[in-house]
């Protein structure tokens, strides 16, 4: 009917319906299809990433819970480097980790820097090792607060 084995065959990612209305009754959905696409190495139409784009900002209205658990499926679980560069080359980080993004993302090339391609590396060794944190807006405030040269958490560390 939604021709679902086709898009199998074809190694495509699609959503049932329009991509702005599926986005705004779910942003998470957002995540899941980069997790999928990172796993899977399936295809986006450009009109689905234009939309994931788009619409980032929705993301900002998911419970912490919810994006902890999603992130940690991302970025944990043996793909994190490839979701790592899909939420950046979807301008996702910006949004999640905006610090991060300024900080570390700034590049005038738009790569990402080596160390955190080598970081996720070493977290893509060993799936399901979490950092569990809570605090503030989002579970990643932590890490987006080592970014942050005038965070508590930073100038707590100078000598």
């Amino acid at each position: 009917y939604l021709n679902g084995y086709e898009d199998l065959k074809q190694q495509r990612l699609r959503l049932i319906g329009s991509p702005s209305e599926r986005f705004q009754e779910d942003p998470v959905r957002m995540l899941r299809i980069i997790r999928f696409k990172a796993k899977l190495g399936f295809t986006l139409k450009q009109q689905l990433t234009d939309a994931i784009i788009q619409h980032r900002k929705l993301l900002l209205t998911v419970s912490n819970e919810r994006l902890f658990l999603e992130m940690n499926k991302l970025l944990a679980t043996g793909h994190g480097q490839k979701s790592f560069n899909l939420l950046h080359s979807m301008r996702l980080v910006e949004v999640l980790m905006p610090n991060l993004a300024n900080t570390l993302l700034g590049t005038t090339d738009g790569s990402i820097p080596a160390f955190i391609d080598q970081a996720q590396c070493l977290a893509d060794a060993w799936p399901g090792t979490t950092l569990e944190v809570a605090a503030g807006r989002h579970h990643f405030d932590v890490i987006d607060a080592l970014c942050d040269p005038d965070s508590a958490l930073v100038s707590g560390l100078a000598p």
